[in-house]
């Protein structure tokens, strides 16, 4: 509350014609205390609220003047190191800034002591005017000294504290949440990691080793149909030559034209035939698939003398012994790359098909039904062809997603009207793809009625029943398969969402053509890289999609299915290599 009583002054010409000095914050009267012609002088009166401003005005023959606004002396002192240039008051020139106006700053006197300059100087300014900045100027250089706000220290020292706090704080909560999140990651990994073990080893304890039981009639070939898949394994017109001269009788073939009887000759001259086969070998443009041709055709020309054919044989392999090879070991049928090796490949063959007929082709057989059926039991990549019961670890699939068993309901269409057959129970897998449920319901069509299904796989069709009547054709690839990069993933029967026990139809698509032709995408020559199955391709993608592909694989949780392949084999190994010791020691 201001309490009045101050000693004003007020100094102006003519001040004997003043009636009245009026404060405009009360309606009292002034008293003055002393009056003249140029000075006036009088008590300022008291204030009920605190702070407060008031002007004043003067009362002259009615009217009301107001007064200026006073004018006074601001004194600022400067401090500065002091330094030997000896500045002097008039070397120096100030300004007081206010706003964008500046007021002349005169310099009255500099003082050293200790040290320390002391300007001193003073600006002329009205009263309610505020000096925010301080230019001193020496030669061309121009100093500006700033008013320091000693309020905004003090906020800037509460906030940045609080700042800082809060920042810790929420630092400290975020590393709690983090380390608990993680710890509650690490935890659900390791359960799984545990799980996958136990299961793996429960699996191996468990596992059925018998797995020959519904392996159907062994189909043994006759002799001419066993050379000709051995010679001409891809089939074809060289095949069915091949049938036709090995079952031809050996009197009508002396009736051959004059030709082929000259070329036969030939052929039994061993100097003509070791010198054909290095010039056909020297040939760049000659193929792996040519040279196993030429061999396979010289198998079928000279099988019925194999004491000559063994004799040629043996000097075609001598010289491959007897050529340079780099300092590295020669590795003989390995890859088969060269003509004599595929003769080789023939001759052993022909000799051993009686021996594979009578003692060791049953249990062979056998070994290979078992392993079949032991990697159908669980994922195949069908683009690497990795599966997860496997004999070997390179051909491990450690990366497999989980998977269900889903049995399914195969009917085959018999005859043009449509009629159904009775259904066969198939066992496959949510991972498979539509060519890999085909080979599995072939398989058990193979397995019941003792022969093969008679319409090669990439003409059947399969379709899926929706409703009564009603079905969807299932594909490799179509307009919903999913799409990671330019990489395009195989359908599967989860793909399809389909359930257990539905009926799954089985079609030609020579007597019933599909409503959208497709070619197998296996035909692509590049379709190991614009495909994929259970190996995600190496492109980036969003996983919330697929929450499945974010759990951590390891391939050595998944080394005891190696195991377990090799104990559920081990008896059908065993009985196999049995007539091969027996055939050893009576030899």
């Amino acid at each position: 509350m201001g309490s009045g009583k101050r000693r004003m002054n007020i100094t102006v010409s003519n001040l004997k014609f003043v009636d009245e000095v009026i404060h405009s914050h009360t309606d009292e009267r002034v008293n003055f205390s002393e009056s003249s012609d140029q000075s006036l002088q009088f008590e300022s009166l008291a204030a009920d609220r605190d702070p407060f401003s008031s002007s004043v005005t003067l009362r002259v023959a009615n009217h009301t003047l107001a007064c200026p606004n006073a004018i006074h002396h601001l004194r600022l002192t400067i401090e500065k190191k002091s330094d030997e240039l000896q500045m002097a008051p008039e070397d120096l020139r100030g300004k007081g800034a206010q706003g964008g106006e500046d007021y002349d700053c005169v310099i009255t006197k500099i003082e050293r002591s200790n040290g320390t300059d002391i300007i001193t100087c003073v600006i002329k300014i009205s009263i309610d005017a505020e000096i925010t900045a301080v230019k001193i100027m020496y030669g061309s250089q121009t100093k500006v000294l700033t008013h320091f706000d000693y309020l905004k220290l003090l906020l800037l020292l509460l906030v940045v504290p609080l700042i800082v706090g809060t920042g810790v704080g929420v630092y400290c909560w975020q590393k709690r949440s983090l380390t608990a999140r993680m710890n509650n990651l690490i935890e659900v990994l390791e359960m799984d990691i545990r799980n996958d073990i136990r299961q793996g080893f429960v699996d191996m304890q468990t596992e059925d080793s018998d797995l020959i039981e519904n392996v159907g009639a062994i189909p043994f070939l006759d002799y001419k149909h066993f050379a000709a898949k051995i010679f001409f394994p891809e089939g074809g017109s060289l095949m069915t030559a091949c049938l036709k001269d090995i079952s031809q009788d050996p009197r009508k073939m002396e009736k051959q034209d004059d030709g082929c009887g000259r070329l036969a000759q030939l052929l039994r001259e061993p100097l003509f035939l070791t010198s054909m086969v290095h010039t056909l070998e020297e040939q760049k443009s000659f193929t792996i698939q040519h040279k196993c041709t030429v061999a396979s055709v010289l198998t079928v020309a000279l099988h019925r003398d194999l004491g000559y054919l063994t004799e040629v044989m043996e000097q075609l392999l001598r010289v491959a012994m007897e050529q340079p090879s780099n300092g590295q070991h020669k590795m003989v049928l390995r890859r088969t790359q060269s003509i004599v090796e595929k003769v080789l490949t023939n001759w052993m063959s022909i000799c051993l098909y009686g021996f594979l007929r009578e003692s060791a082709g049953q249990h062979l057989y056998f070994l290979v039904s078992a392993l079949t059926q032991q990697i159908a039991k669980g994922p195949v990549d069908s683009v690497t062809e990795k599966a997860l019961y496997t004999l070997s670890e390179d051909w491990l699939l450690w990366q497999a997603q989980d998977f269900t068993a889903v049995k399914l309901q195969a009917v085959f269409v018999v005859g043009g009207d449509g009629q159904l057959s009775e259904p066969l129970e198939v066992e496959a897998l949510s991972c498979d793809t539509v060519d890999q449920v085909k080979l599995k319901i072939l398989a058990v069509f193979k397995a019941k009625f003792g022969f093969a299904y008679n319409i090669p796989l990439r003409d059947i069709r399969l379709e899926l029943e929706q409703g009564p009547g009603v079905f969807v054709a299932l594909e490799e690839v179509d307009r919903s398969s999913e799409v990671i990069g330019e990489v395009t993933m195989l359908n599967t029967l989860r793909h399809y969402k389909v359930p257990a026990k539905v009926t799954v139809k089985v079609l030609s698509t020579g007597c019933h053509p599909p409503l959208v032709s497709q070619s197998s995408v296996k035909d692509d020559q590049n379709f190991s890289v614009k495909y994929f199955h259970l190996i995600d391709p190496d492109v980036c993608e969003d996983q919330g999609m697929n929450p499945e592909r974010k759990k951590l694989k390891l391939k050595e949780v998944h080394l005891t299915k190696l195991l377990s392949t090799k104990a559920s084999t081990s008896l059908t190994i065993s009985l196999c290599y049995a007539p091969l010791l027996i055939a050893y020691n009576f030899r």
